[in-house]
């Protein structure tokens, strides 16, 4: 356990401090050649302490998961409706354009050239207004949607996320390198990584 802790305290998965007090290499080397040698259930227990700990990370895990799932729902049942709203007011708009531009031919044929100009110039604003929705991202700051909120909000784009299968902590999918390479290289995904490493090695043995 000891060895965990240094890697994983200050982090989500600190254990907290060991409660036994002496950690001396020398004692276990000693342990390893005297007749007592797996005989007195430490390894067992250590066993099914690594395996309590992972346990409760698959737990995380699959609660991870589930947020994502839940997230990911809710950004498409928010950006459907956000489209709508978008569709709408276009639809709206080239109702009035083509309102306006059957008003603007009957008052010119009527020989009414002011009030025709002055439809014109409504009918250009509602054209210009129609290009910058057609042409905007959909984006209302406002009503941003957060596929997983952490501290940090998406401002630009939405961030697709995964979750790491060894400490549970949520990746951006198609993350740079180097992000890649410090989450791997970090405390909690080497603790982790270390206790599932060591379940696997004293499986392979018997105890």
């Amino acid at each position: 356990k000891q060895w965990y802790q240094r890697r994983v305290a200050i982090t989500a998965g600190d254990l907290g401090a060991c409660k036994h007090e002496t950690h001396d290499v020398k004692i276990r080397e000693v342990y390893k050649t005297s007749t007592r040698y797996k005989r007195m259930g430490y390894e067992q227990t250590f066993l099914r302490t690594l395996e309590g700990i992972v346990d409760d990370m698959e737990r995380k895990i699959r609660r991870q998961h589930e947020r994502l799932e839940h997230d990911e729902r809710y950004m498409k049942q928010e950006q459907a409706r956000v489209d709508n709203i978008r569709q709408e007011r276009l639809d709206n708009l080239t109702s009035e354009i083509d309102g306006l531009l059957e008003k603007m031919s009957q008052a010119g044929s009527e020989g009414n050239v002011d009030e025709a100009q002055t439809m014109m110039k409504k009918v250009e604003q509602l054209r210009q207004e129609r290009e910058v929705i057609k042409n905007s991202k959909n984006e209302d700051p406002a009503n941003k949607v957060f596929l997983v909120k952490q501290n940090v909000p998406f401002i630009n784009e939405m961030k697709h996320m995964e979750v790491c299968q060894v400490c549970g902590a949520f990746l951006v999918v198609n993350d740079t390198q180097t992000r890649v390479d410090a989450h791997l290289s970090g405390k909690q995904h080497v603790g982790y990584k270390m206790i599932r490493e060591a379940i696997r090695e004293l499986k392979e043995r018997p105890l």
